[in-house]
């Protein structure tokens, strides 16, 4: 028998093309966790009169800032939720187009629980996000707040 060479006819490929799949997934995960927390600053910043009348009200900036952060947490934990979903009815769809002749009951058995993780944990991943950047920028409103006061 003769080996084919590692290199010719897309031999070796499996491992990049794997490696590049990870690390896609790393930046897009990345770049949505951004997203997220730069939408959560808007919802701050629409919120901003809530924030002024609490500094002036003898709110801390800890429970302004809680208060907002609070909300865009629950927001961006449906949010989460919802991608997650759609991510996992389009990579049933994916998978089912790209294997002919598989079915549901087929990818029971291909698909094991460790790859649910990253589905499961998105909705937590995007209210961390959402509920930090809306803390920050809940923060920053209430300072500027305090000194009009």
């Amino acid at each position: 028998m003769i080996e084919a060479p590692d290199e010719a006819s897309g031999g070796g490929l499996a491992p990049k093309v794997r490696n590049f799949a990870f690390w896609g997934a790393i930046v897009f995960a990345a770049m949505m966790g951004v997203i997220a927390w730069l939408a959560a600053r808007g919802l701050a910043a629409r919120r901003r009169e809530m924030v002024t009348v609490m500094c002036d009200l003898g709110a801390t900036r800890g429970q302004t800032a809680g208060r907002i952060a609070d909300e865009a947490a629950v927001i961006g934990l449906y949010a989460g939720a919802v991608g997650g979903v759609l991510a996992a009815v389009a990579g049933v769809i994916v998978l089912m187009l790209a294997i002919p002749g598989t079915t549901l009951n087929a990818l029971t058995t291909m698909i094991l629980p460790i790859d649910l993780v990253p589905i499961v944990a998105a909705p937590l991943g995007t209210a961390i996000a959402a509920g930090a950047g809306a803390r920050a920028a809940a923060g920053h409103f209430h300072a500027l707040a305090a000194r009009l006061g």
